[in-house]
């Protein structure tokens, strides 16, 4: 969770909880809403408190804010990073031979052979 700002003078929404699970032994997302609820505890708030969760688009991340019941907003570099592997996923073979080749050139004697 992070905080929100409008402007960099004005914190609009402080950070709300940065913690390790309560229980560790089990990742799910249960244990993610009930560690949500703690936190909200914590600081007199109830789960109507929350507009919505920011998450990439991991199984895990997506059941979150169903068990809340809230929105979720996706991770927009993460749609870019799945967007830029899918462009470049076909010609891997081109990008392997550009990097074999940068790494040849990145010495000045390596470069002079070229």
């Amino acid at each position: 969770m992070r905080s929100i700002r409008t402007k960099p003078w004005i914190l609009d929404s402080p950070l709300f909880a940065f913690a390790p699970l309560l229980d560790e032994t089990n990742l799910n997302a249960e244990n993610h809403v009930l560690f949500l609820d703690f936190a909200l505890r914590v600081f007199g708030k109830t789960r109507e408190n929350i507009s919505f969760i920011v998450a990439d688009n991991d199984n895990l991340n997506k059941a979150i804010p169903r068990k809340l019941s809230v929105l979720m907003f996706g991770c927009d570099s993460h749609r870019l990073n799945l967007a830029v592997k899918s462009m470049f996923s076909a010609s891997a073979n081109g990008i392997y031979l550009v990097n074999k080749l940068m790494a040849n050139l990145s010495t000045l004697k390596s470069s002079a052979k070229f």
